[in-house]
């Protein structure tokens, strides 16, 4: 953290450094720390994926699925072949129970990255919710081919 906080103080117009630093927050659990990053990025750069995109993730991450799927919207609106964005909307859509919807972003993920494991983990457990037990079976099988660390 010493090395990003140094990076940022050399370079404060960057936004990409700010997601960075953001992401690390993040990690730490230091979310107040990383909104305040994320903001100031989208203040520099507002049409940066990569900025929406870790809004996003600290959205999903603090349960608040509304401006998490608001923030990969965005994402998608900037680039929509992110199958990265489709893939963690899909997850706070399930979050809220709005499953049809899920399994529809879970598939476009999957049909822009068929090898995005997460897409297929997710898609399991929201075939799990839809009662399409064979479906979720293989999608779980999917996502531990793979992804080894799945269980």
């Amino acid at each position: 953290m010493k090395d990003m906080n140094k990076a940022v103080s050399l370079s404060p117009k960057s936004a990409e450094l700010l997601c960075d630093r953001a992401l690390l927050h993040g990690f730490r659990k230091e979310m107040s720390k990383a909104t305040a990053d994320l903001d100031a990025a989208l203040k520099l750069e507002p049409k940066l994926p990569k900025v929406h995109h870790h809004r996003g993730l600290a959205f999903l991450d603090q349960g608040n699925y509304d401006n998490a799927v608001e923030s990969f919207n965005e994402v998608i609106k900037l680039n929509e072949n992110h199958s990265e964005a489709f893939c963690f909307r899909a997850y706070a859509k399930h979050a809220k129970k709005q499953y049809d919807d899920a399994l529809k972003d879970f598939n476009e993920s999957i049909q822009l990255n068929p090898n995005f494991a997460r897409a297929y983990y997710g898609r399991s457990l929201t075939h799990k919710q839809l009662k399409m037990r064979s479906e979720s079976s293989e999608d779980l099988n999917k996502a531990k081919e793979l992804d080894l660390s799945i269980k």
